[in-house]
């Protein structure tokens, strides 16, 4: 009774021994992992934040595109508004032009008529 009570004790000794193994073991793996998880975060932050700029670079590029065609837009409205000032400028010269030769012909007329009659 002594072997088998002896016998019986030894594979409980190797499981007590393996669930310590492992246990150590997990613990090494577990301690690596903390070890890597701020590695991983730094580099996954530093990826990010290049990203980021990234992102912010285009956005400033846009920005200065969006302002140059502003900026083209409000010249090209300045021209127009000068040329419509031009024309209209011209139109009213033309207007003046026209009511004085009609008043020079109505006197013009009128004395040729007084002078015949």
């Amino acid at each position: 009774m002594a072997r088998s009570a002896s016998r019986a004790s030894a594979p409980r000794s190797n499981q007590r021994k393996q669930l310590i193994d492992d246990a150590q073991r997990e613990a090494r793996r577990s301690a690596g992992r903390r070890r890597s998880r701020p590695r991983e975060a730094v580099k996954l932050r530093a990826e990010i934040d290049r990203e980021v700029a990234d992102h912010r670079g285009r956005i400033v590029k846009v920005e200065e595109r969006v302002l140059a065609k502003e900026e083209e837009i409000d010249g090209k409205l300045t021209e127009m508004a000068r040329r419509e000032q031009g024309l209209a400028d011209r139109e009213t010269h033309l207007r003046q032009l026209q009511e004085s030769r009609r008043m020079r012909a109505n006197s013009s007329s009128s004395s040729w008529s007084g002078s015949r009659g």
